[in-house]
């Protein structure tokens, strides 16, 4: 993503004009100077004004003076204001103000023309978000469909700052490798975005994701109304037959009629009684009786289904308590068996032959060692034979478990046919009328105009062996395993251009490989005889080597892929700290100056040291020349131009020293509002 910072800026609480600190996009640019000059508190201002959710920028000088802190962007959507409110005594501010396109202008020399106050805010920090999003051309869709999780919502340009800032806490420190990793929540997330970054996940990935998530939901629902369809129980059964009994006993079905056995007969018998009408009905008094004779046989029927499921039950019930009480016992054996194992011991104890009882104790023989020896042998017997009788136990249970869910279906047909038969009441006249004869029809119409409204399957095979065939496809295309693969390939890459960055710097291990991991957000240095963590090998040299080279070999990574949504921007505070004291290394002057000591500087700091630090100012040199232009560095350092100077793309921002600072001194004086 082409995000070059071109200007940091600074609104003055007071009528003060804003402070601008200038960049150059395609360098190495080196903001040097004294302690509390406010170099530290660069990396919080960018941060804060790309949208981050809480403002660490530096309390006090910086925060009492600044009504705003804002930067000029160069994107490829072209020049950006971006400025953001000092929260006052709260964490953050959502209140931004953006100008973009025609309404950035510009000097000419090309410099932004900004507001010399800014009143009244146009964006929340929440639109810039998605404004950095959409230019990073970073997907909408979460990494996990359908999931709460922090880390599986979609991929954000916040989560890609981890890539771009080594603050003074994080660049040399073993623990620790990326910006805000010391969180639980950004260490989840950026694991998580890692792959994305790499390009193992790319934005169609996320959207077959959410395609195969969509489509497997609707394949679930499918198969369950097919298999609703397909399976048609004893419920449904029971209600169909009473439909028939009905019809038997209005005279609509010949006396001699049987009834159905299979489904699909029964409902085309339904259908057949529903196109009848009241003229086809021959009730008579034989009817009644067998209607009545049908209800005494299906209450008999309900009273032996009834007493077999209660004998089911109690059967299960049965099982399930052998069974804890078999999981009770085998614990019980245990505890036997732990207390008792100690006489083997004492047995082998009382038949050694040795002669030294000192080396070798022994033991005499007694009956009761023999008694616990054959009590221990039982035991084992016992617990040996217990996994079989398990396993009976269990496939019983799960074979009376069947049993007793088919007679409760059955039990619930019988039931609705006997409460079918007892509503009809045949002994009231108005039951044979022609009224309830067309009602009975109406209703049985109604039902199977239901049940063709819920049983139509005729297309529902093809649109689930569809959704089967498209599931099948994203599933592959969407694989794990695939990911990992690619995940694996991409880190194999980086740690090779790693490996080749770390010889060019003060590093111990210069021909050591190294591995990224993903999991643990750290490296592992390969040795001939073991792997090492970053933090399992000392000096601050080594650790700061391998955050320059990490860091400088993902850019370079990212770079090869057209449009990549991680900003090609690195910003390093303090990477000379591990070499020298801060002291000895602001008191460094550029060629010309006056010494405040006569000392030459060589001898205060060591030349190896100077050169160590040099090698990191060519290393990010070399970086920035093979990136040709779209890789912009920002350093903020304490050595000054003695130490780097006269280094490649290497461009001197400001000196901060003899009162000059990031906040002006007459900032801090009293002012009029």
């Amino acid at each position: 993503m082409k995000l070059d910072v071109l200007e940091l800026i600074l609104w003055s609480r007071g009528a003060h004009p804003p402070r601008r600190v200038a960049f150059k996009p395609g360098k190495v640019n080196v903001i040097t100077g004294d302690s509390k000059t406010g170099k530290s508190a660069i990396v919080p201002i960018i941060d804060y004004c790309l949208g981050a959710h809480h403002c660490a920028i530096p309390t006090r000088t910086i925060r009492d003076t600044c009504a705003w802190f804002g930067l000029v962007i160069a994107t490829v959507d072209g020049l950006k204001l971006l400025a953001r409110r000092e929260p006052g005594g709260q964490q953050s501010t959502d209140v931004m103000y953006v100008l973009e396109g025609d309404a950035l202008k510009v000097d000419k020399d090309g410099k932004a023309i900004i507001p010399d106050r800014i009143d009244t805010p146009n964006f929340t920090a929440g639109q810039v978000r998605s404004l950095l999003n959409r230019l990073a051309g970073i997907s909408n869709l979460d990494l996990e469909p359908d999931s709460k999780a922090i880390e599986a919502r979609r991929p954000s340009i916040r989560d890609f700052i981890a890539f771009v800032f080594q603050p003074q806490n994080v660049v040399a420190n073993p623990d620790v490798f990326f910006f805000k990793a010391d969180t639980t929540e950004h260490r989840e997330k950026l694991k998580a975005v890692f792959p994305y970054a790499l390009g193992a996940i790319d934005a169609q990935t996320l959207l077959d994701r959410a395609r195969l998530d969509r489509l497997s939901k609707e394949l679930a629902r499918k198969e369950r109304e097919l298999a609703n369809i397909q399976t048609v129980s004893a419920r449904w059964q029971g209600e169909a037959r009473s439909w028939l009994d009905h019809a038997r006993e209005l005279g609509l079905i010949p006396k001699e009629q049987a009834d159905p056995r299979d489904w699909p007969t029964l409902v085309d018998l339904l259908r057949q009684l529903a196109a009848r009408s009241f003229n086809d009905a021959r009730p008579d008094a034989a009817r009644i009786d067998e209607a009545l004779s049908q209800k005494l046989a299906l209450i008999d029927e309900e009273r032996k289904v009834a007493s077999e499921v209660f004998e089911l039950r109690q059967r299960f019930n049965e099982l399930k308590a052998l069974s804890e009480t078999s999981v009770a016992h085998e614990g019980a054996l245990r505890v036997q068996k732990d207390r008792l194992a100690l006489s083997t011991w004492l047995k082998e104890l009382s038949s050694s032959d040795s002669p030294n009882p000192l080396i070798d104790p022994r033991l005499s023989p007694s009956q009761e060692l023999d008694t616990l020896c054959e009590a221990l042998a039982c035991i084992e017997a016992e617990a040996a034979r217990r996994p079989a009788s398990t396993d009976v136990i269990d496939k019983e249970i799960t074979r009376v478990s069947n049993l007793l869910a088919a007679k409760v279906e059955e039990l619930q047909g019988v039931r609705i046919r006997l409460q079918r038969q007892t509503a009809v009441q045949p002994a009231e006249e108005a039951s044979y009328s022609v009224a309830a004869i067309e009602r009975f029809l109406g209703r049985l119409e109604n039902a199977l105009l239901t049940y063709d409204t819920v049983g139509a399957d005729s297309d529902l095979a093809a649109v689930i062996e569809r959704l089967r065939g498209e599931v099948a496809e994203l599933t592959q295309r969407v694989s794990e395993s695939d990911i990992k693969r690619r995940t694996r390939n991409a880190l194999q890459i980086v740690q090779t251009i790693a490996t080749e960055i770390v010889p060019n710097l003060d590093c111990e291990f210069e021909s050591a490989p190294i591995e990224l991991s993903i999991d643990d957000l750290s490296i592992r240095v390969v040795g001939p005889d073991r792997k090492d963590w970053l933090w399992e090998i000392g000096s601050g040299a080594n650790w700061l080597s391998y955050h320059i080279a990490v860091t400088a070999a993902l850019q370079r990574y990212f770079m090869r892929t057209p449009s990549h949504p991680v900003p090609h921007l690195l910003v390093y505070d303090q990477p000379s700290q591990v070499y020298f004291p801060r002291r000895l290394a602001e008191e460094g002057r550029t060629r010309g100056e006056e010494r405040e000591s006569s000392e030459p500087i060589e001898e205060k700091l060591l030349d190896k040291d100077i050169e160590a630090v040099r090698k990191v100012f060519t290393v990010l040199s070399n970086e920035v020349n093979l990136a040709k232009g779209r890789l912009q560095v920002i350093v903020l350092d304490h050595a000054a131009e003695e130490v780097w100077g006269g280094v490649e793309k290497v461009h001197l921002v400001e000196h901060w020293r003899a009162g000059k600072k990031l906040v002006p001194l007459e900032w801090t004086l009293p002012f009029t509002q």
